[in-house]
């Protein structure tokens, strides 16, 4: 009832939320328990293979996550009602639902269960263009948005050219790759996806930005024409004008706080989720530098206000 509340206070004000649909789920988990043929287990019900991601930006020995893994034949039998019952409910409580390692509705990194490292694991092939034609056949509209990070596989970009769902992307891995070798600015992005200055997997801006080697961190200030103390909100004003439908900037950002603000370390169990944004913290005076960047950029017209996304994801 609370959620339900906030949720139509939001709405009245013209902000949408964003929920977060993580790919996969727990092995403890009530959905595993209740439908263990949707899953790869062995005969008392243990995984027998395990999700992760191979080496890569985050860790040089992979991830290894320890949740079972779809068995997709299976849920392609049942018409994806599982899976589309979880959508319904998220589609229930937010307005956008992130889908989290969106890659897996393609291919799914696998390794064996007892697996240390993800250094030696095998892609099997998911389900994708069939599963969200029977979801949408189901449910409608499904505003979302695509965790496409890391590697672009050719089979992502089409189904996701297909279906018509927004990438992310995300400035501080693209100026990054520029940094090093001193090229221009990153290229334009399409209109159709969402770009970040960082998501709750990097470092903040002000922490990423301080541990350049002192040649990128000049060279970052002379592609977004800002000095050492401005970088912060140029990084913004980049983000915010993309010709991308939709630009998001983490609170951290806005607020120009250091690595100690940082959210999660992906491959890092322990430590993680620890930051909260205190109360007063959104001043008037931040409010109004938000507003004025978001105007100039056409994100905010006024007498045609834009509804607004409010990722509040984790």
């Amino acid at each position: 009832m609370q959620w339900n509340e906030l949720r139509a206070y939001c709405n009245s004000r013209e902000i949408g939320l964003i929920g977060d649909v993580p790919l996969f789920v727990a092995h403890q988990s009530a959905d595993v328990w209740s439908h263990p043929g949707l899953f790869k287990l062995d005969a008392v019900g243990n995984p027998t293979v395990v999700a992760g991601v191979p080496p890569d930006y985050f860790s040089k020995t992979g991830q290894v996550w320890g949740v079972p893994v779809y068995r997709w034949e299976a849920l392609r039998e049942q018409s994806y009602s599982w899976w589309i019952e979880r959508l319904r409910t998220a589609f229930g409580r937010f307005d956008v639902n992130w889908l989290d390692h969106f890659i897996g509705f393609v291919r799914t990194y696998e390794v064996s269960a007892q697996a240390k490292t993800a250094v030696n694991g095998q892609y099997y092939p998911g389900r994708g263009a069939s599963f969200f034609e029977a979801a949408r056949k189901a449910l409608g509209l499904l505003p979302l948005i695509a965790d496409d990070l890391g590697a672009k596989a050719p089979e992502v970009v089409a189904l996701l050219n297909q279906l018509q769902i927004p990438g992310t992307r995300v400035l501080q891995f693209e100026f990054g790759s520029n940094l090093e070798s001193n090229s221009g600015p990153p290229e334009q992005h399409p209109v159709k996806s969402v770009v970040y200055t960082g998501t709750h997997d990097n470092d903040t801006a002000a922490g990423w930005y301080r541990k350049l080697p002192s040649t990128q961190r000049k060279t970052l200030q002379k592609q977004l024409g800002a000095n050492s103390r401005e970088v912060i909100w140029a990084l913004i004003r980049e983000a915010m004008a993309s010709q991308t439908d939709t630009a998001i900037v983490p609170a951290q950002g806005l607020l120009e706080l250091g690595s100690v603000a940082r959210m999660n370390f992906p491959g890092i169990a322990k430590g993680n989720w620890r930051w909260r944004l205190k109360d007063g913290a959104l001043t008037q005076e931040l409010a109004q530098r938000l507003r004025s960047v978001t105007i100039m950029y056409g994100r905010l017209m006024s007498g045609e206000p834009r509804p607004a996304l409010l990722d509040i994801r984790r």
